[in-house]
């Protein structure tokens, strides 16, 4: 459990200064209101811990769900069976796909998960990460197809550092002409 997580359930189940300690009366010693603001605090905190993995599981579950469908059957399928939004069932498979930055970023609420990965979202979509040689995508270009932003600097670059390397090879050239 990271320290923030810890600090705030700590915070949230913890005792003030000068408490008395509830545990040792009964129940019937406390007011009928004492005892169900402890009961629904105690079932805050115990939620609060468990609120990211059960987004979690569920995202799991309607991922498997899409897969085990025909293609366009699954949208309906939730908007029949599931009590939430198609927006609430992507956000849920976003965050199974993302389980791993999400543990790794610890974070608490849903709300921060959620934000979390549309910034991550924002710069993936931003960078586009290409895994091919320059090369390739240039061969891609002179073919015709349609290259992404970031593919098309990657091009650029390339490009830039031949002709670069050209211009060096053609100084030597004309460098050694001189000298007949």
């Amino acid at each position: 459990m990271s320290r923030e997580r810890s600090k705030l359930i700590s915070s949230l189940g913890g005792k003030r200064p000068g408490e008395k300690d509830l545990v040792q009366h009964s129940s019937k010693d406390l007011d009928d209101e004492v005892v169900k603001i402890n009961e629904l605090h105690q079932s805050m905190v115990s939620n609060m811990s468990r609120a990211i993995q059960s987004a979690i599981m569920i995202g799991e579950i309607l991922i498997n769900k899409k897969a085990s469908l025909p293609h366009g059957a699954f949208l309906p399928w939730v908007e029949q069976n599931v009590p939430f939004s198609r927006a609430t069932a992507a956000n849920y498979m976003r965050m199974y796909e993302n389980r791993d930055l999400l543990n790794v970023k610890r974070v608490l609420h849903l709300r921060d998960a959620l934000k979390l990965l549309s910034e991550e979202s924002n710069q993936t979509n931003n960078e586009k990460i290409v895994n091919r040689p320059p090369k390739e995508i240039y061969k891609d270009y002179r073919s015709g197809k349609g290259l992404s932003k970031s593919e098309k600097e990657i091009v650029r670059n390339w490009l830039t550092g031949k002709v670069s390397n050209l211009k060096t090879k053609a100084k030597k050239l004309e460098e050694e002409i001189k000298k007949l």
